[in-house]
C-alpha cells in the first residue's frame, strides 16, 4: 500500500539520518563528550523516528505519529552542529533547538494529533518561531556560540561582534523557552486533572514522562548559568533520560 511504501521510505531516511549523525559526531573536532553523545543521541533520535513511523502506520488518520517522528528528524538536524565545516556547523547550531518546538507540539497535540484550543496553537507557533529566530539572531552577533572554544569552526552567520547584544538575545531566549515549557506544563496538568478516569489511564505515562521532561527543560534553562560543570552534566543527563522515556 501507499502507506507502507511511505513507512519504508521514511524509515530508510531515519536510518540515513542516524548514520550521518554518527559520522558527524565521530569525526567532530569540537565534541567533548563523544561517547555519551553517540549513544544517547542515537537512542533518542531513532526511538522518536521509529515510534512515530509505527504510530503513523497503525493510525494514519492521527497526526501524533507524524509529529513524534518529526521530533526525531528535527533532533538529527541539530547534529549538523557537529560538523567541522563552517557553514554546516552554523546551520546545525541554528537548528539545534528546533526539536524542542516539535516536542512541545507533540505534548499539546497528544493523543488526537490536533491542537484543540487557540492557546495551544499560539504556544506551538511561538515555539517554532522562537526556536529558529533566537538562535539565528544570536549567531548574527556572537563570533563563537556558547559552549564552543577555539576548536569550533567559524560562525558563518556573523554580521557584527556585539557581546552585549548577544547576552541580551541569550537572556531573552532563555526567558521565552522557560515561559513556553512552563505554559506547556500547566496545560498538561490541567488536561490530566479534567480528564475522566479512563482517559487518565491512557494519558498517565505519556503525560508523566512528557511533563517531567518539560519541567527539567525549564530547570535546565534557569539553572544552567548558575550550576558548576558537574551539576550541569547531572541535570542534562536527567533531562535526556526523561526525554528518551
Amino acid at each position: 500500500t501507499r502507506g507502507r511504501r511511505l513507512w519504508i521510505l521514511y524509515g530508510t531516511l531515519g536510518v540515513a539520518c542516524a548514520a550521518a549523525a554518527l559520522a558527524l559526531v565521530a569525526t567532530s573536532d569540537h565534541e567533548r563528550g563523544r561517547l555519551v553523545t553517540l549513544v544517547v543521541g542515537e537512542l533518542i533520535g531513532l526511538s522518536f523516528v521509529f515510534s512515530g513511523l509505527f504510530g503513523a502506520w497503525r493510525r494514519p488518520g492521527n497526526a501524533t505519529g507524524r509529529i513524534l517522528a518529526g521530533v526525531g528528524f528535527a533532533f538529527y538536524a541539530g547534529a549538523l552542529g557537529e560538523s567541522n565545516n563552517s557553514l554546516v556547523f552554523t546551520i546545525g547550531t541554528a537548528l539545534q533547538n528546533l526539536f524542542l518546538a516539535v516536542f512541545v507540539h507533540l505534548l499539546l497535540a497528544y493523543p488526537t494529533g490536533t491542537l484543540a484550543t487557540r492557546l495551544e496553537r499560539r504556544i506551538v507557533r511561538a515555539a517554532y518561531v522562537l526556536s529558529i529566530v533566537m538562535p539565528v539572531l544570536y549567531l548574527f552577533v556572537v563570533p563563537v556560540p556558547a559552549g564552543c572554544d577555539s576548536s569550533c569552526p567559524d560562525n558563518a552567520f556573523l554580521v557584527e561582534d556585539n557581546h552585549g547584544l548577544g547576552v541580551a538575545v541569550e537572556v531573552l531566549a532563555s526567558i521565552s523557552a522557560a515561559a513556553i515549557f512552563g505554559a506547556t506544563l500547566v496545560l498538561l496538568v490541567r488536561r490530566f486533572r479534567s480528564a475522566s478516569a479512563a482517559y487518565r489511564r491512557s494519558l498517565r505515562l505519556v503525560l508523566l514522562a512528557g511533563g517531567a521532561t518539560a519541567l527539567l527543560f525549564v530547570l535546565q534553562v534557569l539553572l544552567e548559568p548558575l550550576l558548576p560543570h558537574a551539576g550541569d552534566v547531572v541535570l542534562q543527563s536527567a533531562t535526556g533520560i526523561a526525554f528518551l522515556c
